[in-house]
């Protein structure tokens, strides 16, 4: 009888040996492990966190390179005469005047309280042409890609309408006189 409580008292001690030999450290490892894992989560946690924050900066840095392109082309880095040349050629052109003369100033740069402050090219144009066309002129300035202003605008004369009839635009039936002026334009860099 006694036996049967050996076999089972047996039983119960290899199975607790069994338990604590093999079971409980693969159990411990498991536990250690798992907290192991939830670290890992955590810190992958801050750092998808840091990564949003990355793409956003690089999202707002993105945006800046964009506004200061958008700055280099109304105020360009630096003085170009003989691209300045061909801006003022082709608005007076395409505003129907006539450039008969230009003179550039050197740069000079400009101070400004607050800033770092800017260069400007000074531009004197003899044009001729209507009335209409330099006010037409005078808008294209204005909304022109770089940066300039019509610093001040002088008549000088009425063409002679007797000397040269090529002066003159007809207009239906209208005769169109057609001026002298000059032109003080401020063009503007960084």
């Amino acid at each position: 009888m006694y036996k049967k409580y050996i076999y089972g008292t047996i039983l119960i001690v290899l199975a607790t040996i069994i338990f604590v030999a093999f079971v409980e450290p693969k159990r411990e490892r498991v536990s250690l492990l798992n907290d192991f894992i939830k670290k890992r989560e955590q810190e992958l946690l801050g750092k998808e966190g840091f990564l949003k924050e990355l793409d956003a900066i690089k999202k707002s840095f993105s945006q800046e390179i964009e506004n200061v392109n958008k700055i280099n082309i109304f105020l360009p880095k630096e003085p170009n005469i003989a691209d300045l040349l061909v801006e003022l050629d082709n608005l007076t052109y395409r505003n129907g005047l006539l450039l008969k003369d230009i003179s550039f100033s050197q740069p000079t740069f400009v101070k400004v309280k607050g800033s770092s402050g800017f260069h400007e090219v000074v531009v004197d144009l003899s044009v001729s042409g209507t009335y209409e066309s330099l006010l037409n002129f005078n808008d294209s300035i204005k909304s022109n890609r770089h940066l300039m202003d019509v610093k001040r605008i002088e008549i000088l004369s009425l063409n002679d309408l007797s000397q040269n009839n090529s002066d003159l635009l007809e207009n239906q039936n209208n005769i169109v006189p057609t001026f002298n002026y000059k032109v003080k334009v401020s063009a503007y860099y960084q």
